[in-house]
Order: structure tokens, then sequence, then C-alpha cells
């Protein structure tokens, strides 16, 4: 089997191909499914991750939930922490670590139900998931085990099986441009 830091160096190499029109109509198939979701419908709280390294663009869902009066967090990381916290529109972020927009507001995201939009770099069919390495969705996911997490990505991020940790949190709904993997 592959180690983690193999599938990151693939999975970064194969999104770093596609171009940027491929990955903004494969964003917004996904987009779209995610939209019709259940899951997506009943929130009223977003929480999503601000793309950057050519991951599956968030945008537009953060814009369809604005129309739609949800409220939207996104994360801001503080040492080895990740907390969400309240935009309201795009200048409510600034470039924090690796440059990715981050929030400068301080209301911080305290309910109890919310839909959880997770990045990964590679995930499989059991829902595991591979990140970047420094643990902070999987931290903040313990954490708050009565969040709905969906991650998103392209479906050449779907591998038959990734190698895991215990620590590592399993999602409970996967959404691709081509399927949607989910109990």
């Amino acid at each position: 089997m592959e180690t983690k830091q193999d599938i990151r160096k693939r999975m970064l190499f194969l999104r770093g191909q596609m171009t940027e029109e491929e990955r903004e109509e494969k964003s917004m198939t996904i987009t779209r499914a995610l939209l019709e979701r259940r899951e997506y419908r009943d929130s009223k709280a977003v929480l999503a991750y601000m793309d950057y390294n050519h991951e599956v663009i968030t945008r537009y869902i953060i814009e369809k939930a604005w129309k739609d009066e949800k409220a939207v967090f996104a994360p801001r990381v503080n040492g080895k922490e990740m907390d969400f916290y309240r935009i309201r529109s795009f200048s409510d972020l600034t470039p924090g670590i690796h440059k990715i927009p981050e929030p400068t507001t301080m209301e911080s995201f305290s309910g109890k139900e919310a839909l959880v939009i997770v990045p990964g770099v590679a995930f499989d069919r059991d829902r595991r998931r591979l990140g970047y390495g420094g643990g902070f969705y999987d931290r903040y996911l313990a954490a708050h085990p009565e969040l709905s997490t969906l991650a998103v990505c392209f479906s050449f991020q779907i591998l038959q099986r990734i190698p895991s940790d215990n620590h590592d949190i399993p999602m409970q709904i996967i959404m691709t441009e081509k399927e949607t993997i989910d109990d």
C-alpha cells in the first residue's frame, strides 16, 4: 500500500494538472448535487473550507448558503487548533496560514448543529479521509462529533483504500462530480 505521503504527492500532482475550466465545471456539478441534499437543506449553519491548491471550489456553496439565509463559518488556524468564524461576505477574509483565506471576524461557531464541508487530498470507499497531515479537521471533528460531515473532492481522489490511524475521523458523506458515497 502506498504511504500517506506518496498518496498526497500523487493527488496534489493530479489536482494541479486540471485546467481551471475543468475545476470550475466539476465544482459546479458537485455544488448542484450538494445543494439538493437533505443535510444541506436542513442545516441552519454551514462550516465551509476556503479552497486553495486546486481543491473543489467552495465559493458557489458559500454564496448559495448566504442566499438561503444560512449562517456561514470558515476555518481559522491558531497554532495546532482550528475553529470556525462567521463570515458574511468574502471581505471578511484575509490570507492566513499557507495564504489560505481566513476569517478576520470574532464570532466563532458555538452551535450543536451544522453541516461541515470538509476538504481532503484523498478518500476511500469506507469514507476515510487523507488530509494534508496537520490533523486540524480530525481534532476539530473529534471535539464536535454532533456535526454532520460532507467531504467534497474530484472523482480521481477516491481510492480503493487509504492508510488510516485511530485518530482519523471518517466522513459521513463524500461527494464527487460522478458519485456520492454514504451509508
